[in-house]
């Protein structure tokens, strides 16, 4: 299963890369006119696979290490909490795959 399986309607692009930071990842709300979120996972972090993340991670990720861009922070505000819902509304353990 793939992230826009599961939130359609909502631009995201997800993907995992070796990081310098110690968080298995981190999620932000891109200032452009379309407000595309960018989710980004870092597998050195030991609980972090290459090909998969859980929706757990992914929520994890939204409530403990997400930001935006200045000008995007009434979309910011409006858009976490509905991605959260849908997220919790799925089982945690789900398989999500990086394109």
């Amino acid at each position: 299963m793939k992230i826009q399986d599961i939130l359609k309607g909502y631009d995201i692009m997800m993907d995992c890369v070796p990081l310098s930071i110690t968080e298995p990842g981190y999620a932000y709300l891109n200032a452009c006119d379309t407000g595309i979120w960018v989710i980004t996972f870092n597998y050195k972090h030991l609980d972090v696979e290459r090909d998969f993340v859980t929706i757990q991670q992914i929520i994890d990720v939204f409530e403990n290490n997400s930001s935006y861009y200045k000008t995007s922070k009434e979309k910011y505000e409006k858009e976490l909490p509905e991605i959260l819902s849908i997220l919790k509304r799925q089982d945690p353990t789900t398989k999500i795959y990086f394109i």
